[in-house]
This record gives C-alpha cells, sequence and structure tokens, in this order.
C-alpha cells in the first residue's frame, strides 16, 4: 500500500457549518466517534475522499464542531477497517492500493469469502435467504434513483450479511478490512455504465442460490468464481484507461 507525500492537500476546505455533528446523530444508536468515522467511511466509498488524500483532524474537528478525541476515534476505527493509513510524523491518509495489492487483496478475499459463504449455507433461515434477496433488489431500485453509489452500499451490505450469517465474528472482521478498501479503489478508479452494473447485480443471484440450496461446497465456489470475475474486470477496465 502506498501513500502520496509531499503532495498539496486536495481537500476543499469545510463549509462552515451552524449545528454540531453530535446533534444530527439524535435518535441515532451510535456514539459520535462511530458516527464521524461512519460519515467518513461514506465518503471514501463515494470518491468524495480519494486515495492519498490527507485528513486533517483540525479541520474535521472545526467543520464537525465536535472535541479531537471524537475525531481521532473515529480515524483508529477506519484505520483497524482499512480505509486509512495513520503515518508518524505525517498523519492519517486515505488508503492507497497500488495494482498489485488488489490483486493480492482480492486473492486473500476469494479464500476468506468463500469461507464465510460456506458456513452461511449451513446456517441461514428462510428469513436470511429473503433478505439477500431483498439487498439484491435494493441494489437494482437504487443503481437507477441514484446511480452508481445506490448499487455500491446495497452490494456491501449483501456481502456484509453472508459474513454475519457464517457465525464467526473474527472472519467478519477480516472481510471487513480486506473488501471496504477495495470496494473505495473500485468506485473511485473503475468507471461502468448501467448495463455493466446490472450483469454485476445478476452474479449475486447464484450466490444465494447456493445458500438457499444449503449447499456448503457450492456456495463457496460460487462466491470465490464471483470474485474472481470481478478482479479480472477491475483490471482490466484500469489497464485499458
Amino acid at each position: 500500500m502506498r501513500h502520496r507525500i509531499g503532495e498539496p492537500d486536495k481537500l476543499k476546505s469545510p463549509k462552515k457549518r451552524s449545528d454540531s455533528f453530535a446533534s444530527s446523530l439524535n435518535g441515532e444508536q451510535m456514539s459520535v466517534p462511530s458516527g464521524i468515522a461512519d460519515m467518513f467511511r461514506k465518503k471514501i466509498l463515494k470518491g468524495e475522499l480519494t486515495s492519498g488524500n490527507r485528513i486533517i483532524e483540525s479541520r474535521w474537528c472545526k467543520e464537525l464542531r465536535v472535541g479531537q478525541p471524537s475525531v481521532r476515534e473515529a480515524l483508529l476505527l477506519l484505520e483497524s477497517q482499512g480505509l486509512v493509513q495513520r503515518i508518524p510524523n505525517l498523519g492519517t491518509f486515505v488508503t492507497e492500493l497500488s495494482i498489485k495489492d488488489v490483486s493480492n487483496l482480492y486473492q486473500i478475499r476469494g479464500e476468506l469469502e468463500g469461507l464465510a459463504a460456506e458456513l452461511a449455507a449451513r446456517k441461514a433461515q428462510k428469513e436470511d435467504i429473503a433478505e439477500l434477496r431483498q439487498l439484491i433488489e435494493n441494489m437494482k431500485s437504487d443503481l437507477s434513483k441514484h446511480g452508481t453509489w445506490g448499487y455500491f452500499k446495497n452490494d456491501l451490505k449483501f456481502h456484509e450479511r453472508i459474513w454475519v450469517l457464517s457465525g464467526n465474528q473474527h472472519l467478519a472482521a477480516l472481510l471487513e478490512k480486506i473488501v471496504v478498501p477495495l470496494l473505495a479503489f473500485s468506485f473511485m478508479r473503475v468507471e461502468r455504465d448501467p448495463d455493466e452494473l446490472i450483469q454485476s447485480i445478476d452474479l449475486h443471484t447464484p450466490i444465494v442460490d447456493a445458500i438457499a440450496a444449503a449447499d456448503p461446497k457450492n456456495a463457496r465456489q460460487v462466491l470465490q468464481h464471483t470474485v474472481r470475475l470481478f478482479l479480472d474486470r477491475d483490471l482490466l477496465v484500469i489497464f485499458q484507461q
């Protein structure tokens, strides 16, 4: 993984806001640091904060009207998810992946997420299958309403649900640290038209079918095959740019 050193900060100065970030969380079941981490996560996944961007704590404290400990705790959470890197004496940067990083992470993802699908096929109930199928429908509807971001946010929810269904929280944590940066990379670096995204959505249905059939071996194989297709697609587009 690489980071850009010595480049000027690419972020525009945040606009001032009258309300504190903490007040905007009223009614939501999350702490202020978790809320800030969620905000940064969305900005990274949507490409509003791009690879190599420096996140300046003092700037965001002022923007969000929160204390520095809250921002720092949020960044530590993002670091544990692989979305940012804290470089001693330099600051915190949005994780930047090389082509080799992407290839290596996809290889690991295939093995670990294949295991998650295998375990999920042994545990999933009818309501879990229904939820996975609904998330596929959400990918389609939100793609139509909100564009690429609508697809990506539901795609992440779909895969996160499989990780949870595995029943192995350590496996889920490992996959989050691997997959979320890959999705951010894909969102920022790989441009796709709606028809291509529809094809990607359709690839999720065989995964659900295998899990619904309670066929652990096939569920692993189908998900691993899908991950390989995603890798080949991303690398092809990047090399054509």
